[in-house]
């Protein structure tokens, strides 16, 4: 399992904001400021051109504040509404979205933390079919979710983190590459086997 990280979320820059129309430009403002609570979770936003971790301290602290910044920034328009809404999916699951069962990546040497971003290889054959269930890649009935457990072991009881996988890329050889952002903590509280597919 190969393991890349970072610690705060972010969005590179791709271009120069492009001229929308008044009425456009509306519609992705207030579609942003619905997804990140109107200001009051700001961690969604997408933080200008920065390619760095985000200091907390420099984060919005207001609705106010929100609002000037998603007026300044300069990530295209459609791209930060695909960011802001897939961190909070991920961060800040509506109560009774989540499915009663999701897959455990079980990974004792990495733990995520709520919030942080992780680049994960996959190569081992039972992470494999785990990344292919989350991502419905096995023809199951179940509508993908792309959300599986990050536990630290098995141990019922155990305290992980539910992860979105924000994208991935299979390989010629057969990997898979994933990038997953982290949510809410999650309690383990049974187990079962995923028969293989």
């Amino acid at each position: 399992l190969g393991l890349g990280r970072e610690s705060a979320s972010h969005m590179p820059c791709s271009r120069a904001p492009s001229a929308l129309s008044s009425e456009v430009s509306r519609v992705l403002y207030r579609a942003l400021l619905r997804a990140c609570d109107n200001g009051r979770r700001p961690e969604c936003l997408p933080m200008g051109a920065a390619v760095g971790p985000v200091d907390a301290a420099e984060l919005p602290r207001s609705a106010r504040e929100v609002v000037a910044e998603i007026r300044r920034s300069s990530v295209e328009a459609f791209a930060a509404l695909r960011h802001t809404s897939e961190c909070a999916r991920a961060l800040h699951p509506p109560p009774g979205s989540l499915p009663a069962s999701l897959p455990a990546f079980i990974l004792p040497t990495c733990t995520l933390l709520p919030g942080e971003r992780a680049d994960f290889t996959l190569f081992e054959p039972r992470y494999l079919a785990l990344a292919r269930h989350a991502l419905g890649l096995g023809g199951g009935a179940a509508p993908p979710d792309g959300r599986y457990a990050h536990l630290p072991d098995s141990a019922s009881g155990a305290v992980g983190t539910v992860a979105s996988i924000l994208s991935h890329q299979s390989l010629s050889d057969g990997q898979v590459v994933v990038r997953v952002l982290a949510g809410p903590r999650a309690r383990l509280v049974r187990t079962s086997r995923l028969e293989e597919v």
